[in-house]
């Protein structure tokens, strides 16, 4: 059971979207690798109840560091005990068309020939972005071939890479080895769209360019916080701690207000769509399960257990009691 896609609901060439405030003015500070030392118990688990029949929420996060090692007694037991196992209701979007339709969408995520992001970024935006890429992707200069949203897009995913953030901590392998030890079904919930190319390259065209600069800007922007906070949220996950995964969750969300990225994404129809779907659809597999077993186990994206619109929330709103971990345990 291999995961289809980590973090967030929108996603373009498998980057996660997030929005941050103003960039602080001073230089980026050096940080350690992320260092998750020894064995962890793993992530702490809801519990969704219907009458006689319970279903298991394990969060995930990704990314988690490298060499991540952790063993769940109590999610072995629920697994061992249950009917079917299901992954996330994720999505991830695949460029689909032959050579040329692929060539001409990487095209139109490239700057105009003869510019780089350089002639693109306001002098201060391309001083930040140029700090970064010195930290974490070394003098790659293609990066700067890119369209602003997607240069900053790009140095997020090898700056997390590059403090060894680039691994799910062996979830799914973990659970698919639970699953076919103990004889339960495995349902994959993610979902994989191909938008056409020539309907991606013509809103890729369309998206207007002071907000892609505004993206760009924020996405800097939240790179440092979420290099600053990977080792607190990772360890949070792998110890089951509930109090430090909410209270990162809450941060993240408190830097979430802009909607320069929104309105640069909103042009990506076919995602917003996507998104949508898979995540009603993530949803009524998951209430069918609950009904259908005396026991399922699902693994959940950690911000639909947070989201006050995401899928534990809606099972309360539906009736169904819901029982969160003890915080401490």
């Amino acid at each position: 059971m291999k995961r289809a896609a980590a973090g967030c609901w929108l996603l373009l060439m498998g980057m996660g979207l997030s929005l941050a405030p103003t960039w602080p003015a001073e230089a980026p500070e050096e940080l350690a690798p992320v260092l998750v030392l020894g064995e962890r118990p793993g992530p702490a688990l809801w519990k969704v109840t219907w009458k006689d029949h319970v279903l298991w929420i394990m969060p995930t996060l990704a990314p988690l560091p490298r060499g991540l090692t952790w063993r769940s007694r109590e999610i072995e037991a629920v697994v061992a005990q249950s009917q079917e196992v299901f992954s996330e209701a994720s999505l991830v979007m695949r460029l689909g068309g032959k050579g040329d339709a692929q060539d001409q969408v990487m095209q139109a995520l490239l700057n105009p020939e003869g510019t780089s992001l350089r002639d693109l970024m306001p002098p201060d935006l391309f001083s930040q972005f140029e700090q970064l890429q010195a930290q974490y992707a070394g003098q790659d200069r293609r990066l700067e071939q890119l369209r602003p949203f997607a240069a900053a897009l790009e140095l997020r995913k090898r700056a997390l890479t590059s403090i060894g953030l680039d691994s799910d901590g062996q979830v799914h392998d973990y659970m698919e080895y639970l699953a076919r030890r103990h004889l339960v079904r495995l349902h994959p919930l993610g979902r994989t769209i191909e938008p056409r190319p020539k309907t991606l390259v013509a809103d890729l065209a369309r998206m207007p360019a002071q907000a892609d600069l505004d993206c760009a800007r924020w996405q800097l922007a939240q790179l440092q916080r979420e290099l600053r906070s990977a080792a607190v949220r990772a360890n949070a996950w792998s110890a089951g701690n509930l109090p430090a995964l909410r209270d990162d969750w809450q941060a993240s969300q408190a830097q979430q207000q802009s909607a320069s990225c929104q309105a640069l994404f909103q042009h990506l129809a076919p995602t917003k769509r996507a998104i949508r779907d898979t995540r009603e659809r993530g949803y009524d597999e998951l209430r069918k399960a609950l009904r259908r077993n005396p026991s399922t186990v699902a693994l959940v994206l950690l911000e639909e257990v947070f989201d006050p619109e995401g899928v534990v929330a809606r099972f309360r709103r539906a009736g169904y009691t819901v029982v969160e971990p003890d915080p401490a345990d």
